[in-house]
């Protein structure tokens, strides 16, 4: 959110001012959510109404969350989701070794060393 005192303004452009007026900004957008209308039921209704009753105690930073992720929905979540692949399924192998070298040469160095006695076949069998 953008702004200067009380008056400000979301991602979106739209005017917010002030906690209250921003719940019922998010509340308003919540209303403009495309709804499938076969899931629209009478527990859905309901359901809102408990959305806002709880959108009313939350603080700002809060209520921003719950703005950013509105966003997020009327976006276009699918896009987002689908967008989002592992990287070990795409990588090839040459990038997998490189993360790898990477992920360890960022770990912390210590001087302590298995002695040469430990990498012997011979200790690992009974005499």
């Amino acid at each position: 959110m953008i702004g200067h005192g009380a008056i400000a303004y979301d991602k979106l452009g739209d005017r917010t001012e002030g906690c209250a007026t921003h719940v019922s900004h998010i509340v308003g957008r919540l209303d403009r959510l495309q709804y499938n209308k076969h899931a629209f039921t009478q527990p859905s209704v309901m359901l809102r109404e408990k959305l806002k009753q709880e959108l009313d105690r939350l603080n700002e930073d809060q209520l921003k969350k719950i703005a950013d992720f509105i966003t997020l929905i009327e976006s276009g979540s699918d896009r987002i989701t689908s967008s989002f692949v592992p990287f070990w399924q795409t990588a090839t192998a040459a990038e997998r070794a490189r993360e790898f070298r990477d992920w360890i040469a960022q770990l912390p160095t210590t001087s302590v060393s298995l002695p040469d006695e430990a990498f012997s076949r011979d200790l690992i069998y009974e005499e």
